[in-house]
């Protein structure tokens, strides 16, 4: 479905100020709760087998200040992730296909596609991208909303089909990127929201295949 990619990439422009940040002990906890479900599921994470040994798949929370947190890139590697381990995404301007941000580490290179989740519905609080070859390669089978090859992984072609996708189809609750190899993008108002479709694809594509 896709051509070889190097995982990882940062492509937008990225404007970055290092310094710490602080994230809210509720969106901490959540956050950490269903990366670790999802690494045990192996849709994110690192593996030398996996995307040439790349960290690959992130999450991220709209904080009340609008903004979001996003997983550093290539922190996949790491069981549990701290503070130094997140980016704050302050501005993310699709047309200019730039990323404003601060912290200890640089956000992930998804961080254009969460920020046009985030501006496309503003009840969207959670946002978890994962690479999960069963949901990818029966996506079609399944009717799952995708957005098609030809579109690139971080790309602002991605950000915009993203954002289309979602003012055409306000009640998606996930997306499966053709384009960005066993890439599968979730999301909702909860974190419990988020992580359960993505569970529930998994479930339905190896329902689908056994």
């Amino acid at each position: 479905m896709a051509t070889k990619e190097t995982e990882g990439v940062i492509k937008y422009q990225l404007h970055h100020h290092q310094e710490p940040i602080t994230i809210s002990t509720s969106l901490s906890k959540a956050l950490t709760a269903w990366r670790s479900i999802l690494l045990k599921l192996e849709v994110i994470g690192q593996d030398a087998r996996r995307y040439q040994g790349y960290g690959f798949g992130n999450l991220s929370a709209r904080s009340e200040h609008d903004t979001f947190y996003i997983t550093g890139t290539q922190t996949g590697e790491y069981s549990v992730l701290q503070e130094r381990h997140y980016a704050e995404v302050i501005k993310a301007n699709i047309s200019e296909f730039s990323i404003y941000s601060r912290g200890l580490t640089k956000p992930s290179s998804e961080a254009l596609s969460h920020s046009a989740i985030y501006q496309a519905n503003p009840d969207i609080h959670f946002v978890f991208h994962g690479h999960c070859p069963e949901i990818w390669q029966m996506a079609k089978q399944l009717n799952f909303p995708t957005i098609p090859a030809t579109v690139a992984y971080g790309t602002q072609a991605m950000a915009e089909a993203v954002a289309k996708l979602l003012h055409e189809s306000p009640e998606t609750s996930g997306i499966v990127m053709e384009g960005h190899e066993d890439g599968v993008i979730t999301f909702g108002q909860t974190a419990e929201q988020a992580g359960l479709t993505f569970v529930a694809w998994l479930a339905a594509s190896q329902q689908y295949t056994n």
